[in-house]
């Protein structure tokens, strides 16, 4: 990474949210100052965003990452949760990105309340029965786009109703998530973003890598591209030699980032 790219990027985010006053919330300036300071570490940005938002919220669980509504599936990969009583985590979890609430997300203008996990008609099958397994009652989710990118999606848990339309957490949520972490977390990952790396795969490796990133298994991948589980393990050892990821975890948090927001390509083999 360019370190006079680095300085000349948070020099402009800082002129931008808070010197010309965008974030208003005081809270919300110190998050956006502390993030600004490790803006050459995408992850360390998710994952201190989830904690402040777990203390400042009062959540029982907070977790993101990254997504678009292209993609098939959406996977947790930062994640805090409260420490005084046993809250289940959502990291790795695969969840269905065309479930009707995680559609009805990404659509949202602003940050979304499900006040009741368990009657609200706005959310799938799918979707409610991972909440409601996890222990989870109430919900605010916001996706995070920046300049109409998308770049993942956040969401603050409760394990029982303490959180409605009328709280005034919901209007700071949204200003965390659409002011302050959409603009650092696009900067941080075009700091940190290689232009060539997708460009090494093939149509068809690319796919297979698109899928496993979000956390698609080998029979899950073979069944949804109608190949055998051998063709994908074969493509996905030819993508990581590729690319030099030792393991398909590896292989993830390369390209998670990446494949949320490059566009996709033609043909498919």
């Amino acid at each position: 990474m360019n370190a006079e790219h680095l300085v000349e990027a948070q020099r402009e985010l800082r002129v931008r949210l808070l010197d010309r006053g965008h974030v208003a919330w005081h809270p919300a300036r110190e998050l956006a100052a502390r993030l600004l300071l490790h803006l050459d570490d995408t992850q360390f940005c998710w994952q201190f965003a989830t904690e402040w938002l777990r203390d400042t919220l009062d959540a029982d669980r907070v977790d993101a990452g990254s997504g678009a509504p292209t993609l098939p599936v959406y996977r947790p990969h930062a994640e805090a949760r409260r420490v005084t009583r046993e809250v289940p985590s959502m990291l790795g979890a695969s969840i269905d990105a065309f479930d009707r609430g995680v559609r009805y997300v990404w659509s949202a203008d602003t940050a979304v309340v499900f006040g009741d996990v368990e009657q609200d008609p706005r959310l799938g099958a799918g979707l409610r029965q991972s909440l409601l397994a996890s222990g989870m009652r109430n919900t605010i989710a916001a996706a995070l786009v920046h300049q109409g990118t998308p770049l993942g999606l956040v969401c603050a848990d409760w394990m029982e109703r303490r959180v409605d339309d009328s709280d005034g957490r919901c209007e700071h949520f949204h200003e965390v998530a659409r002011v302050v972490l959409s603009p650092i977390l696009a900067t941080s990952r075009r700091l940190g973003m290689e232009p060539s790396l997708l460009a090494r795969l093939t149509p068809a490796e690319r796919r297979v890598a698109e899928l496993v990133a979000a956390g698609l298994s080998y029979k899950e991948i073979a069944r949804r591209l109608d190949r055998s589980v051998s063709t994908i393990d074969h493509q996905l050892r030819s993508v990581r030699r590729k690319l030099g990821a030792r393991s398909n975890n590896r292989l993830v948090r390369m390209l998670a980032d990446q494949l949320a927001a490059a566009p996709q390509p033609a043909g498919g083999s």
